[in-house]
């Protein structure tokens, strides 16, 4: 490889058809308030949004509209946190306003959607096929990867929480087909049936441990009050 790169080396243009044209990147410029503060926070610095951006954080934004709940989301942009409890937690802490962090959730809830994605299940999930979801969570062997109360393993995100940051429609989907919402996932395809995803699903919205996700409400007016960046989050919250 080297050898053939230093005989390229001739000062002649190759010929035409030998050139890759440079594909222009992909470009997310969306204007109002919103654009405003995607560019003061610099989000696409580390984030990707419709393929624009770069990739230093894994989570892609394109749907996170339907994956997470929008107090949630609000409250992760004024505290957030390591959402693997083995990791370091690498989103800076902005310290922006509550005002700024209400445009930014409720923007993403509205916008950043895949119609593909459910945001509820129907009929909406009753306590039995919650009881049989955590049946089949222990025979699955899922605590062996996740933590869920204060045991589990750390190969992939904490599950307390779970119900107070995911949307039921994502968390069906995720356990029907994990690598079809994020290729690449280590999350392996355990080929569950529709019913079995229901059983799960009910099961892993009954996780609320951690109502401090919740997080004070939202200014009415812009006033410009500054948001707490105090961090209360215990060790394996919830997950991303």
């Amino acid at each position: 490889a080297v050898a053939t790169a230093l005989l390229a080396l001739t000062g002649e243009s190759p010929p035409s058809n030998y050139v890759i044209p440079a594909v222009p990147p992909a470009r997310f410029e969306p204007g109002g308030e919103f654009g405003r503060l995607l560019k003061k926070f610099r989000c696409l610095s580390c984030h990707v949004i419709h393929g624009a951006g770069y990739n230093l954080s894994t989570v892609d934004l394109t749907a996170e509209g339907s994956r997470a709940r929008k107090d949630w989301i609000r409250q992760y942009l004024l505290i957030p946190y390591s959402l693997r409890p083995v990791l370091e937690e690498r989103m800076p802490v902005f310290r922006m306003t509550a005002v700024e962090a209400e445009v930014l959730s409720d923007y993403i809830s509205k916008v950043f959607v895949d119609d593909a994605i459910p945001d509820s299940l129907e009929p909406e999930p009753s306590a039995a096929e919650a009881q049989a979801g955590r049946k089949l969570f222990d025979e699955r062997g899922c605590i062996a990867c996740h933590i869920l109360g204060k045991s589990g393993g750390y190969v992939g995100p904490s599950l307390n929480g779970a119900g107070l940051r995911l949307k039921a429609g994502f968390i069906y989907r995720w356990v029907l087909s994990p690598k079809s919402l994020k290729p690449g996932t280590r999350d392996p395809d355990q080929k569950f049936s529709e019913e079995e995803a229901r059983t799960l699903t009910a099961f892993l919205l009954q996780q609320k441990a951690g109502e401090w996700l919740k997080g004070p409400a939202a200014p009415a007016n812009p006033s410009g009050e500054q948001g707490s960046v105090k961090s209360t989050a215990p060790a394996g919250g919830s997950t991303r």
